[in-house]
């Protein structure tokens, strides 16, 4: 799964911590659908 987020960011480990939020817990999230978008604009990008 973590590659294909990576992936999904263009292969950059940079934008993925870019896109994520840190809990109150000290703990890195990204939001489902910010990883949805990313996916959605790198197809974009293929084409």
């Amino acid at each position: 799964m973590a590659a294909k987020v990576v992936a999904a960011f263009g292969g950059s480990w940079q934008a993925v911590e870019n896109a994520s939020e840190l809990r109150e817990d000290g703990v890195r999230v990204i939001r489902r659908s910010a990883i949805e978008k990313a996916q959605r604009e790198s197809a974009k990008r293929a084409c």
